[in-house]
């Protein structure tokens, strides 16, 4: 018996991740210290960063790597958000819409 497709997984709209509404005094740097250097360990001890998933190879616009990234990427996003906004506060709600 083939494995059960996992079920669809719709994005979070919980406002608790998502940075949209926040006010700049909700998010200024200078009201929230941060310490770069410990933020690895901090996200290594977080509960989301034991199961970690692999993206398909492949293209993103291949139907397989979307619905990966519908069903299992944009989840376990969602929880790594929920974690790291419960150890920070909701002023890092945007860590994954932040680039290098």
């Amino acid at each position: 018996m083939p494995d059960a497709a996992p079920e669809p997984y719709l994005r979070s709209t919980d406002p608790e991740i998502m940075p949209w509404w926040l006010t700049w005094q909700q998010v200024d740097p200078a009201r929230h210290p941060f310490d770069p250097a410990s933020a690895p360990d901090v996200v290594r001890s977080l509960a989301p960063a034991a199961s970690v998933p692999t993206r398909p190879p492949g293209r993103s616009g291949q139907d397989d790597v979307y619905q990966w990234g519908e069903r299992v990427g944009t989840r376990w996003a969602d929880e790594m958000s929920l974690a790291l906004v419960r150890h920070y506060g909701r002023w890092a709600s945007g860590w994954r819409w932040g680039g290098r």
